[in-house]
């Protein structure tokens, strides 16, 4: 139990760290997991963009397939299940770990509790932050995490960021916002609710009993509270009938 706490604790100190380190604050995320469409849209911007690397191993295309409402042909025809994979598959990605080490010098890692690890609006903020930086070898960074070794692989959606920096008394120079120079073929709201599309569905992969657990959850508290009216009407009319009593 102590190890358990002493990991939450550093999970949140390390995210405390990463987003203040660098000078901007996270952006709040508008993640909605009973949102089918909105789910269906970041499944196929996962799969456009992010299955060339990571894997969601925990989840498996049958179970996507009965949350989502789609069959294991929809599921192909929509692109978000590979035409020689079963539905009982896990959802690997496509890169194998000798190419990875080779071409990255690292495994990606997998993205199933990537939401419960990080959060909602950390992974937002994230996708969202990254910036051109001539002397990072993937030729970007991130307002989020400093010195990332990921890619900007969305790029082409939002468009080439450049950082404004400001002086600090006493500390230096540090992050102030982030402008883009060359527009991509997104809009920033468009991209802004592309990158919560694809939160939502790294949300629902990290817990799928959340996706029955918030839907079902709302019946259950009008439930109690219909219940608290029906035992607060009985408890009146008890004591009603106690203080007449001779």
């Amino acid at each position: 139990m102590k190890n358990l706490i002493a990991l939450v604790l550093s999970l949140l100190i390390s995210q405390a760290v990463l987003a203040e380190g660098v000078g901007l604050p996270l952006e709040d995320a508008d993640v909605d997991i009973t949102d089918l469409e909105s789910l269906k849209r970041g499944a196929r911007i996962y799969m456009d963009y992010c299955a060339g690397c990571h894997s969601v191993k925990h989840m498996r295309y049958s179970r996507m397939a009965t949350d989502l409402k789609l069959s294991e042909e929809q599921l192909k025809a929509a692109g978000l299940m590979p035409p020689d994979s079963r539905s009982l598959d896990s959802i690997e990605g496509s890169m194998n770990a000798e190419d990875s080490k080779n071409w990255l010098s690292v495994d990606p890692p997998d993205l199933s509790l990537v939401s419960r690890a990080r959060g909602e609006d950390w992974l937002f903020s994230y996708l969202k932050g990254f910036y051109v930086d001539s002397e990072s070898p993937t030729g970007s960074n991130n307002a989020v995490l400093k010195n990332v070794g990921m890619p900007n692989v969305l790029w082409q959606l939002q468009g080439i960021q450049r950082p404004v920096f400001k002086q600090i008394p006493g500390e230096g120079e540090a992050l102030d916002k982030l402008v883009i120079d060359h527009p991509g073929t997104q809009s920033p709201e468009q991209f802004a609710a592309a990158v919560n599309d694809l939160v939502a569905f790294l949300a629902y992969v990290g817990e799928p009993a959340r996706f029955d657990r918030v839907r079902y959850g709302k019946f259950v508290l009008l439930g109690l509270l219909a219940l608290s009216l029906v035992l607060y009407r009985l408890k009146a009319e008890y004591w009603k009938k106690t203080a007449t009593a001779p």
